[in-house]
C-alpha cells in the first residue's frame, strides 16, 4: 500500500514473517532520500519434534532435533531436569541429551526465537524406561550386571552343552569349540534367551 499521510496504520496476515517499510519526504523542489525499517514478527512455533521417545535411563547421546523454523535465529529448549540432562546444542534446532537414573514420564519443550521475542513451546513427551541391563557379552565371556540363577548353553541344534547353577559375576566359556550357541538364562521371574557366537583364540 501506498500513502502520503505522515502516519500508517498497517495489518499482518498470521503467517508474516518480515518485511520493509519505506518512507521519503517530498515538497514541490522535490523529494528526500529514501529511508526504511525492516518489521518483524516472532516466529512460529516449531513443527515437531522428533527424537527416541522411549529411551533407557542412564543413556547419553540422545538426538532431538526439529525443522528450522522461517525467521527464527536461535531455539530455546527446556529438558525436564530430575529425569535429563542437555548435554549440548541450546539454542540450535537439534540438541544432544541424557538421561538420569531415574525412570518415568517427561516432555521436552522447544521455541523458536529471534529479536522479537520467543514463540509459544512444541513439546515431546518421553517415557523413560527401566531397561534392565542384564549382561554383557565380551571377548568369549559374560560379565553378568544381574546374576541369574542358572545359565544353560545349547548348540544350535538343541544339545545342551553346558548348565551352570548360580553363575559368578564373571563367566568365560573360551574353553567351548567356535560357533554359535544359544542361551537361556533364568531369573527368579523371568528367562532370557539369546543367541552368541563364541570366536576362535
Amino acid at each position: 500500500m501506498t500513502t502520503t499521510l505522515p502516519n500508517v496504520s498497517l495489518t499482518f496476515p498470521s503467517n508474516f514473517t518480515n518485511a520493509k517499510i519505506y518512507v521519503k519526504a517530498q515538497n514541490s523542489c522535490g523529494a528526500s532520500i529514501e529511508k526504511s525499517k525492516t518489521l518483524s514478527s516472532k516466529p512460529a512455533v516449531p513443527t515437531a519434534i522428533t527424537g527416541p521417545v522411549a529411551p533407557c535411563k542412564n543413556t547419553g547421546n540422545l538426538s532431538y532435533s526439529i525443522a528450522p523454523v522461517a525467521g527464527a535465529t536461535s531455539y530455546s529448549w527446556t529438558v525436564p531436569g530430575a529425569l535429563m540432562t542437555l548435554s549440548s546444542g541450546q539454542g540450535n534446532s537439534s540438541i544432544i541429551a541424557a538421561t538420569k537414573a531415574t525412570a518415568g514420564p517427561c516432555t521436552i519443550k522447544v521455541g523458536s526465537t529471534n529479536a522479537c521475542g520467543t514463540s509459544g513451546k512444541k513439546s515431546l513427551v518421553v517415557n523413560i524406561a527401566a531397561c534392565i541391563r542384564e549382561y554383557e557379552f565380551v571377548n568369549n565371556g559374560f560379565f553378568f550386571f544381574e546374576v541369574p540363577e542358572k545359565i544353560d548353553i545349547f548348540t544350535t541344534d538343541g544339545r545342551l552343552t553346558r548348565s551352570i547353577e548360580q553363575p559368578s559375576t564373571d563367566m568365560s566359556i573360551a574353553d567351548l569349540p567356535s560357533g554359535i550357541y544359544l542361551v537361556s538364562m533364568q531369573y527368579a521371574d523371568h528367562i532370557t534367551t539369546r543367541k552368541i557366537m563364541v570366536a576362535g583364540q
